[in-house]
C-alpha cells in the first residue's frame, strides 16, 4: 500500500482510530470499503470512512465538452490529473493526457480543424490537442490561474479569463488540419492582447462583438467590447419572494452561451436580510450513545440552514439567469428561474436543437434536464422541487412538470449534448460517462479508468447533510473550498464567510470571535447542529479535517508592481506600524482573539490570499484592501498604526499584501 495521504489531525483520534484509518487509506488500486482492506471502523468510534490515497480538490465542475458533430468527447479529470479524448461513437478512450501533478484541468473548448483546448486551472497553462488522434500539440503559458474559455470562430481567436483578473486572447494558428510544422505545433498560440479587469474571473462567453466574462463569487458580470472597453453589467438580478425574504446574487458556478448571442448563468442566490443562528449553547455538551457510536444528535428544531423544503426559506438556493447580447437580464420577475432542491449547482448544459437544459447539483449528486424556457419564467420556489416521474415517451414541452432527474448518478460534476441531443453525463467517482438517450434512459456507460478518488470527507463537505432539507451543504457558502464573498446579516451583526483557503487546523479557535474552540466542536455546531446532519464520529471529523488542510490559497493577483510590492513589506515588518506583530509567521496570523477598535475581539485572520478574498473585515466594511485603512472601517490605530501612512505608502502596503 502506498504511504498515507497525510497524517491525520491526532488530538482527535484516540489509538485505535489511528489505526484504523492507516489501514483503511485507499491506495492507488481502489477504494477502501468496510473489510476489504484492513479492519472497520470499530463500533465506539461510529461511521466509516474511506479516505483517499490523494486528496481530491473540490469540485469545479464544468469539465465536459463534445464536439460540435457530437462524435468526440474532452473530459478534464482534476482528481487524477489527466485530460482524455474519448469517442463517443466507438465508446472507447483514444487518449490519455497525464498533467503534472495538481495542474487541475478545468474548462475545455473545441476550436477549429480539429483542435481542443484545455486549461490547467493549476498548472498556468492551456494545452491545445489534437481531437482525431488524441496527441498534445502545444503547451501555452497564460496566467497563474486560468478559468473559462471561448472560441470566436470568425475570427479565429481563443479568448482564457483567468481568476488573477487577467483577460487574454490568442489568435489561433490556420490550416486544414492541425501538423507539426518546422519543430513547431499548429496547436500554438499567438497572444494579441491581455487586459486586467476585477479578479476572479470564471467564464467568458461570445457575445457578438463583444464579450461576456463572470465573476465567481460575486456573481458580477462584464461586457468587454472589441476595443477592450469593460463595462460592469446589472446581469444578475437581487431575488425577492411574495412578502419573503430578499437575496443577492452569488456564486456564479457556470455561464454558457445560447444560440443568440446572450448566455445563461447558473449561479446561487443567498439571503440578504437578517436571519437567525442556533446558539452553540444549546448543542449537547456530552457524548451519548447512539446507533452510530458517534456524539448524541440533537432534537434542534430546523436552523437557518435549512430552514424547510420551500427554498425561498432558506440561506442560499439556485438560480438561472438569461442574459441578452449586452449582458442585461431577460427576466422581468427577480424570482424566475429559481430552483429547490438543487443546492452546489456545478454545471449547466444547453441542447442544440430542442431548447433544454441540464443542470448538475453537486449537493444532491444529481442531474436535473428539463426546458430551459419553461424554467426560467417560473419561481420553483414557489412550486417546489422542479421534477416529476420520469415520461415514457421523451421530454414532453407544455409545462414545468416535463422536468426529470436523469437514472444516474455516480457523483455527476458535468453535463454536454451531444449528437441528437444525447445527454452526456461526467462522473467523478467512479470515473466514468453515461449517454442518456433523448427520452432519458442511459444508452451508454463509458468506464474511464484510473485510481479510485472515493473520499468520505469530500462528500461530506458537498453532499446536503440533511436528507430530508435538500438545499445546502458546505460548498455552498464555500465554493472550491474557499468562501462565496457574502456579508450575512446575523441577530448578532453583519459577518463576512470565511474562506477555507489554506486551513489549518492550527487557527483554532474558529469563527470570527473565536468562541469554537476545536475541530470536534465546529462539526457538532455547524454540521450537525445548524445543517441538519447526523452526530459524526471522531474519525469523520478527523477526516474532514484532514481534507480541508490540503485547500490551496488562493490565486495570485494579476498586475503587482514589484517595486510598490518590496516597499509595502517594508511597511508591512515596520515594528512602529505594527502590522507584523498580530500577522506573524508563515499564514501571517497569530491566531489570537484580539479587539482592534472594530467592534469586539476577534480573531486574527491568515493574510495568506487576502487580496482575493474581498469584501474584508469581519463585517465587510471594506470593498477593496484599500478601504480598510479607512477608519472607522478598519479600526483606526487600534488596528495597526497606519494613521499617518501617505496615500502612497498605503498603496505600497496593499500591493505587498495582494502578493501575500
Amino acid at each position: 500500500m502506498r504511504a498515507l495521504r497525510r497524517l491525520l489531525p491526532f488530538a482527535l483520534l484516540p489509538a485505535v482510530g489511528l489505526a484504523t484509518i492507516a489501514a483503511c487509506h485507499s491506495s492507488e488500486e481502489g477504494p477502501c470499503f468496510s473489510g476489504q482492506c484492513g479492519p472497520t471502523v470499530p463500533p465506539n468510534l461510529g461511521q466509516s470512512v474511506t479516505v483517499s490515497a490523494v486528496a481530491p480538490p473540490p469540485i469545479s465542475g464544468g469539465t465536459l465538452t463534445v464536439s460540435r458533430d457530437g462524435r468526440v468527447a474532452i473530459v478534464a479529470d482534476p482528481d487524477r490529473d489527466r485530460v482524455l479524448v474519448v469517442d463517443l461513437v466507438a465508446r472507447s478512450i483514444r487518449s490519455v493526457l497525464q498533467t503534472d501533478a495538481f495542474a487541475e484541468p478545468g474548462r475545455s473548448v473545441e476550436a477549429a480543424n480539429g483542435v481542443a483546448y484545455v486549461a490547467l486551472r493549476r498548472g498556468g497553462k492551456v494545452w491545445s490537442i489534437d481531437l482525431a488522434t488524441g496527441g498534445l500539440l502545444a503547451q501555452t503559458d497564460v496566467c497563474p490561474a486560468p478559468r473559462g474559455l471561448a472560441f470566436d470562430a470568425d475570427r479565429r481567436r481563443l479568448h482564457v479569463a483567468c481568476a488573477g483578473g487577467e483577460l487574454v486572447t490568442f489568435q489561433t494558428p490556420r490550416g486544414e488540419t492541425p501538423r507539426a510544422r518546422d519543430g513547431a505545433s499548429d496547436g500554438a498560440l499567438t497572444e494579441m492582447r491581455r487586459l486586467t479587469l476585477e479578479d476572479d474571473l470564471r467564464d467568458v462567453v461570445i457575445a457578438g462583438d463583444a464579450l461576456l466574462v463572470s465573476h465567481f463569487r460575486s456573481a458580477a458580470i462584464d461586457r468587454v467590447d472589441g476595443s477592450g472597453v469593460v463595462r460592469r453589467r446589472p446581469g444578475l438580478a437581487r431575488g425577492a419572494s411574495n412578502d419573503g425574504p430578499a437575496f443577492d446574487p452569488t456564486v456564479a458556478w457556470r455561464m454558457v452561451g445560447t444560440a443568440d448571442g446572450g448566455a445563461v448563468v447558473l449561479h446561487q442566490q443567498s439571503r440578504s436580510d437578517t436571519i437567525g443562528v442556533l446558539d452553540s449553547a444549546l448543542l449537547p455538551s456530552e457524548p451519548t450513545s447512539s446507533s452510530s457510536g458517534g456524539l448524541g444528535g440533537s432534537s434542534l428544531p430546523a436552523s437557518y440552514y435549512g430552514g424547510g423544503i420551500a427554498c425561498e426559506q432558506v440561506a442560499v438556493h439556485t438560480q438561472i439567469t438569461r442574459l441578452d447580447v449586452d449582458g442585461k437580464s431577460r427576466d422581468a420577475d427577480p424570482g424566475h428561474g429559481s430552483l429547490a432542491n438543487m443546492p452546489v449547482p456545478v454545471d449547466v448544459a444547453i441542447s442544440r436543437l430542442g431548447g433544454f437544459i441540464a443542470i448538475v447539483s453537486a449537493g444532491q449528486s444529481r442531474v436535473f434536464e428539463g426546458r430551459l424556457d419553461l424554467l426560467a419564467e417560473s419561481d420553483n420556489c414557489q412550486q417546489g422541487e422542479p421534477t416529476a416521474p420520469r415520461p415514457s415517451g421523451g421530454i414532453p414541452t407544455t409545462d414545468l412538470s416535463g422536468g426529470r432527474m436523469l437514472p444516474s448518478s455516480r457523483e455527476p460534476i458535468a453535463v454536454a449534448y451531444g449528437a441528437d441531443d444525447a445527454l452526456v453525463v461526467q462522473n467523478r467517482e467512479p470515473s466514468q460517462l453515461e449517454i442518456h438517450e433523448p427520452g432519458g434512459a442511459i444508452v451508454a456507460t463509458i468506464a474511464l479508468g484510473g485510481p479510485s478518488r472515493l473520499d468520505t470527507a469530500h462528500m461530506m463537505f458537498h453532499s446536503s447533510p440533511d436528507a430530508t432539507l435538500l438545499q445546502i451543504s458546505c460548498a455552498s457558502c464555500h465554493p472550491e473550498g474557499r468562501d462565496d464573498g457574502h456579508v450575512w446579516s446575523f441577530l448578532d451583526g453583519p459577518k463576512r464567510t470565511q474562506s477555507l483557503a489554506g486551513f489549518s487546523t492550527a487557527s483554532a479557535p474558529f469563527h470570527w470571535a473565536g468562541d469554537i474552540p476545536d475541530v470536534a466542536t465546529l462539526v457538532d455546531t455547524i454540521y450537525t447542529g445548524r445543517m441538519g446532519a447526523d452526530s459524526q464520529s471522531i474519525v469523520r471529523k478527523a477526516a474532514l479535517f484532514d481534507w480541508l488542510g490540503h485547500m490551496p490559497h488562493a490565486p495570485a493577483i494579476a498586475g503587482v508592481d514589484g517595486s510598490a510590492a518590496a516597499r509595502g513589506r517594508a511597511i508591512f515588518e515596520d515594528g512602529v506600524v505594527g502590522c507584523a506583530t498580530c500577522h506573524a509567521g508563515p499564514r501571517y496570523t497569530d491566531d489570537r482573539s484580539v479587539d482592534v477598535g472594530t467592534g469586539g475581539r476577534f480573531q486574527t485572520p491568515s493574510l495568506r490570499g487576502v487580496a482575493a478574498r474581498a469584501p474584508f473585515m469581519h463585517d465587510g466594511c471594506a470593498t477593496t484592501l484599500r478601504d480598510r485603512f479607512v477608519a472607522p472601517c478598519g479600526g483606526g490605530d487600534a488596528h495597526g498604526h497606519t494613521s499617518e501612512l501617505d496615500p502612497g505608502q498605503v498603496d505600497d502596503l496593499v500591493a505587498f499584501m495582494s502578493t501575500l
